[in-house]
């Protein structure tokens, strides 16, 4: 009975001691960075260098929706696209144009670490067509990694 006993614990012991090595070997994920912009266009805007990112893989949702110049309700869909671009490139990160409707249209793309290089980012946001007709697109983001 004895030995028994002395079994049990030592059988309990190693299972305690199996569980929480495997729970401190768990990674634990952590975002590095999460910003938020917002947007109010006619034709475009550029943002100001203020998102610093690592080299890592990086998700950019935005919600928007059109509106009248004067802040009203309207049925017309505008293409337009956000992107993100890193202090000293003359390159843009762009998934490409998103139709925003009178309703809240929401689109995520993540761009792999392998396009990302860390640095200070800005969100330039723009119509496609480009001209100032009066409809804007009004809307928010997250940048997050």
């Amino acid at each position: 009975m004895t030995k028994q006993k002395t079994s049990n614990k030592k059988l309990k012991w190693i299972l305690a001691a199996t569980l929480c090595m495997a729970l401190m070997a768990v990674p634990i994920v952590v975002k590095a960075y999460s910003g938020s912009f917002s947007f109010n266009i006619i034709a475009a805007v550029t943002g100001s260098y203020k998102h610093n990112l690592s080299s890592k893989a990086t998700t950019v949702s935005q919600t928007a929706r059109t509106r009248t110049y004067q802040n009203g309700y309207t049925t017309a869909s505008k293409r337009y696209r956000v992107g993100i671009q890193r202090n000293g490139s003359i390159g843009v990160l762009s998934a490409g144009y998103v139709t925003a409707y009178s309703n809240n249209t929401t689109r995520s793309i993540t761009y792999p670490k392998s396009s990302m290089a860390a640095g200070t980012y800005r969100v330039l946001v723009e119509k496609y067509d480009k001209v100032s007709d009066f409809i804007r697109v009004v809307g928010s983001g997250t940048i997050q990694q």
